[in-house]
């Protein structure tokens, strides 16, 4: 952005303040040159907008993380009852092997 002021004036103005007119000529210089460097409202309002954009997308992407350890908890919750299961279904299965060679040497021995 630039503003526009009347340099001539600015520097009598000045230098009625008692500086020399190269000091006055600087300092208008310097003012006039910095008017450059500032944001407008529309650059403000870009900025904020932008900050938004982004606010945004890290809120979706800390409410996304929050709810991965839960699913990653409930994949091994049911990978472990699956595999108790399996465990247990052979363990009967043992079970009942066993009992089949116990009345099977039983039935022999009689």
């Amino acid at each position: 952005m630039s503003f526009l002021i009347d340099t001539a004036k600015a520097i009598r103005r000045i230098e009625a303040t008692g500086l020399a007119k190269e000091q006055a000529e600087a300092i208008v210089e310097s003012f006039s040159s910095a008017g450059e460097q500032l944001a407008t409202k529309a650059d403000i309002d870009n900025l904020r907008n932008e900050l938004n954009v982004v606010r945004n997308e890290l809120k979706a992407d800390n409410a996304s993380l929050r709810n991965e350890p839960i699913g990653r908890i409930d994949a091994m919750a049911s990978n472990f009852e699956v595999a108790m299961f399996k465990q247990t279904v052979w363990f009967v299965g043992l079970q009942l092997t066993w009992t089949a060679v116990v009345l099977a040497a039983l039935v022999i021995m009689l």
